[in-house]
């Protein structure tokens, strides 16, 4: 019976399997590819540009006119209210982006982990051996 290369020791628990880091640096990328469109996406509205274009995506603004008849008087419901829904919802939206790619980045850094302070544990040993080398 032969033993999958990709399943970790059982001796060595603390080992990842192989395919773990590659996860992980896939799951890294995604977070931080994520993270900087929502960067992206939060810097044009600030500054203005397209702007109308994002909301318009979310909340169609061609058409807004409406009218709220109620017993005695109507009732126009401005543009500005609209548009400044849209741009609640685009910035609720990219919370909940940004939410996704720090868990995304947590999680492929957790999944790298181990390999990260294996690789430490074996940089410090290699000092220590240099060290004593020297004296």
């Amino acid at each position: 019976m032969t033993m999958d290369p990709n399943w970790p020791d059982i001796a060595e628990p603390d080992k990842p399997a192989n395919h773990t880091r590659t996860v992980g640096m896939i799951l890294l990328g995604l977070g931080v590819g994520l993270a900087a469109w929502v960067v992206t996406i939060i810097y044009q509205l600030i500054r203005g540009d397209n702007t109308r274009e994002i909301v318009s995506n979310l909340i169609p603004l061609e058409s807004i006119t409406i009218t709220i008849k109620a017993s005695s008087e109507a009732i126009i419901v401005p543009d500005s209210l609209y548009y400044a829904t849209g741009v609640f919802f685009c910035v609720l939206l990219l919370a909940i982006c940004g939410g996704i790619a720090k868990v995304l980045i947590a999680n492929g850094v957790k999944m790298m982990q181990p390999d990260v302070s294996g690789a430490m544990e074996k940089l410090r040993k290699d000092l220590m051996e240099k060290m004593t080398k020297r004296i």
